[in-house]
């Protein structure tokens, strides 16, 4: 090939088949004889099981089994949670065993040979309940008199830890000005277009559990579910259907999937599935975000930043959901990633988890990260306010340097080389910022309301071992790849990592393209299949790029430096001089096309004589034409970034207000494929957008959730989402050979923050530095109350 393909905006090579409608889903699967699960489940926040009658069951028609928690004793142990609480690990079991502690706990499954007929079932299904108090305020619940939720402890603090640095009480000390404020996240999900869903079947003959399942890394959920079930990890199949999204939250063990596995060897030979509804998804899968935190911010009048004072109260639910345990991958990272892109070096930060009886905390696309910058992001703009300098300086003045990097943050974080200013001013330049505030300071003597916001991000991604091994967690930080050539000359990549939306058919088969000197047609990538695929870390925390295609090069060259030994011996040249030219044969360098017909192989020569005339190959060379490579980067962490810049118009009459503009200028390294990069980043703020805006989820004083379907748990439509434009830098990663960097889950990170500073500029030319935004979503009536809370 002439032209390389990294770097060019290819169409992606999944999209003939799902948008043709021959994606294979995990609900368009239904093996032979399939019978159909559903779950009773509490429907108290906070109380004791005393009677499950399942008599009325057995002579309905279609009925097959159903299994409370007794039925599971010996079958399975409780959900891995890392050892990270301060309080002792409770016993998290797929079937509540005495005890519910949320709305929606699964108490009993029900097995129906009709999925209709199970959900009927349920109903049928009797439970007594002795109701005990309920604590829903996480803050109420570290008070010694709260409801306790597991009894054995001394009350309902999951865990408190302190990050510190430098030397806060003098940072303090030497201010010039103390910014004080409480700032708030709120409870939301992930709200995938697919619901989860799992189908398994345990064959008595062989000893075999297959499970169709859609977690984010099949080969780790395969040895969680082995020790979940007490299987060894060879009779574990996991297979990955496609999947319609995730955005985090299927990269969890969830109580339902584990109870339908240990159904299947209540019942085997015969496959069980479940499908989750969209009732089920919002309220009782997994939910994140909802924190409290009393910020401060010492500085002095010229805006530079000296020290951050941070108090977080992270509202858990129930329990850290399995296997992160809620805490290292959601509710830590806010304090390791609140100081951002900034380069103050003097801070404090308390940490207190707290129990409720709410559904489970778990880790959403930007898991800990959307709070930290929505929270720091919102006081930088405070602090200028209070300060009469606009943003844009302040942010200049205190992001970390050029010639900084790599850079120590204030909480210990090491970073990479990033382009922070450059974008700010990139960003600057694009949206016209000063012109901007001069139309809008005219704009308002007519009565119109307009305000420009900014917020940056610092987004990790491809996290290695050196982070991920001393947390304690299940997964490792490397990843793998398969390289195969078959006698045809096509082309098979076997990933370890399991994409669930992100295009990696398409980068991957770019980069190997490029590698190997071959068409994009002839490859085909190959994953989710624990039996197929070698043991692999799956996708989450944006590490495709970074890890997944760096391991997928270093396999082709490996192959490439096989082949073209190969090669060379068939031409009889040295192989250092052989090369793949454009049209996909390989000779000799420099070799004339018109001599080139005569004197080179193809892929398939190669191929053909590696796997089926080794008595060809050099002396010593073992058959065969493949290559597997694992890739552990020897840094902890990539470092991208971006800049976004936010104009908004308000009536201040209603509070409605109304996005005219959203430029985002970001920074991932090097872009495989542009037009996958921009889709990424402008799904990341449809869904930042969603969850700053319109997405909630709320509980009344009893415990019981508020709407928990599409009719109250609103997302942006088309209508409501802005035209997103994206312009890009690349500061090529130097930390791995695809010198990408993650990019996934910035856009979700930083969109609440660029829209409320928006507003808040909006408001301030009404009623002055008084107008803070200080929690979302920006609800209309929130917005209206801000306005009217000092103006009457």
């Amino acid at each position: 090939m002439s032209v390389k393909l990294v770097g060019q905006s290819m169409k992606r090579v999944e999209d003939p088949r799902l948008l043709s409608g021959k994606g294979s889903f995990i609900d368009d699967i239904n093996p032979p004889n399939v019978i159909y699960a559903e779950f009773v489940r509490s429907t108290y926040p906070h109380a004791r099981i005393t009677r499950i009658d399942t008599s009325n069951l057995a002579n309905e028609k279609g009925f097959v089994a159903c299994f409370t928690s007794k039925d599971f004793d010996g079958i399975v142990k409780p959900l891995p949670i890392p050892q990270e609480h301060q309080a002792p690990i409770p016993p998290i079991w797929p079937l509540s065993k005495g005890k519910v502690r949320w709305v929606g706990e699964p108490i009993a499954l029900v097995l129906a040979k009709e999925r209709y007929v199970a959900e009927d079932l349920v109903s049928l299904v009797e439970v007594d309940y002795e109701p005990l108090p309920a604590v829903i305020d996480p803050e109420v619940a570290l008070n010694a008199s709260a409801p306790k939720l597991y009894e054995d402890w001394e009350g309902n603090l999951l865990k408190y830890m302190e990050i510190k640095g430098g030397d806060v009480g003098k940072a303090f000390a030497e201010a010039e000005v103390v910014v004080k404020e409480k700032i708030k996240t709120h409870r939301h999900t992930a709200a995938p277009i697919e619901n989860r869903g799992v189908i398994a079947k345990f064959d008595s003959l062989s000893g075999k559990l297959d499970v169709l399942s859609q977690i984010q890394f099949p080969h780790v959920g395969r040895t969680l579910f082995s020790k979940i079930l007490g299987m060894e990890e060879g009779k574990i199949h996991f297979r990955m259907p496609d999947v319609g999204g995730s955005f985090g939250l299927k990269g969890h063990v969830f109580p339902e999937d584990v109870a339908v596995c240990a159904a299947a060897r209540l019942v085997p030979d015969t496959p069980i599935k479940w499908i989750e509804k969209r009732t089920e998804d919002i309220s009782y899968s997994v939910q994140e975000r909802e924190q409290i935190h009393y910020i401060e911010i010492a500085a002095k009048k010229d805006g530079t930043i000296l020290g951050v004072k941070d108090k977080l109260v992270a509202d858990m639910g129930a329990y850290g959901a399995s296997p992160w345990g809620g805490l290292t991958f959601t509710t830590t990272l806010t304090g390791g990633f609140l100081p951002g892109p900034y380069r103050f070096k003097s801070y404090f930060f308390e940490h207190w988890a707290a129990l409720t009886n709410k559904t489970p905390m778990g880790s959403v696309r930007g898991p800990g990260m959307f709070s930290a910058n929505f929270i720091m992001e919102r006081a930088i703009d405070i602090l200028a306010h209070k300060l009469d300098l606009d943003p844009y300086d302040v942010r200049m003045r205190n992001l970390i340097r050029p010639d900084e990097f790599p850079f120590t943050s204030a909480s210990g974080i090491v970073y990479d080389k990033c382009s922070l200013s450059e974008s700010l001013k990139l960003g600057s330049d694009l949206v016209k910022y000063k012109e901007l505030r001069k139309e809008h300071e005219e704009l308002r003597k007519k009565g119109i309301f307009r305000g420009i916001g900014i917020a940056s991000l610092i987004e990790i991604g491809g996290i290695g071992s050196a982070i991920l091994g001393p947390s304690g967690s299940v997964t490792l930080g490397y990843e793998v790849a398969t390289v195969r050539i078959e006698p045809d000359g096509s082309i098979k990549v076997y990933t370890g990592l399991a994409p669930h939306g992100q295009s990696s058919e398409t980068t991957l088969s770019q980069a190997v393209a490029d590698e190997l000197g071959v068409p994009l047609d002839k490859i085909t990538v190959v994953w989710g299949d624990t039996d197929q695929v070698p043991y692999g870390m799956g996708t989450w925390g944006s590490r495709g790029a970074p890890l997944g295609t760096s391991a997928a090069i270093l396999a082709s060259k490996k192959v490439k430096q096989k082949a073209m030994a190969i090669a060379a011996g068939i031409i009889e040249a040295r192989a250092d001089d052989m090369e793949v030219f454009p049209d996909g044969r390989i000779s000799v360098k420099g070799t004339p096309t018109s001599v080139r017909a005569l004197k080179s192989v193809s892929w398939s020569d190669v191929a053909s004589i590696a796997l089926r005339r080794p008595d060809k190959l050099p002396k010593g060379m073992e058959p065969g034409l493949e290559a597997t490579s694992f890739f552990e980067p020897e840094v902890p962490a990539t470092w991208s970034n971006a800049m976004t810049f936010c104009e908004v118009e308000l009536d201040v009459d209603s509070g409605k207000f109304k996005i005219l503009r959203f430029l985002v200028v970001e920074d991932c390294g090097k872009m495989i494929n542009p037009m996958v990069v921009e889709g990424q980043v402008q799904g990341g703020i449809v869904e930042g957008l969603g969850g700053a805006i319109f997405e909630e989820i709320s509980y009344t004083e009893d415990g019981q959730i508020r709407g928990g379907n599409f009719l109250d748990y609103l997302l942006p439509s088309a209508k409501e989402v802005p035209n997103i434009e994206v312009s890009h830098l690349e500061t090529y990663s130097e930390q791995n050979p695809s010198q990408t960097k993650g990019l996934g889950e910035g856009g979700t990170i930083v969109a609440p923050a660029a829209v409320a500073n928006a507003i808040e500029d909006a408001l301030l030319a009404l009623a002055g530095k008084k107008k803070k935004i200080t929690e979302i979503p920006l609800k209309p009536e929130t917005i209206f109350n801000v306005f009217r809370k000092d103006n009457g």
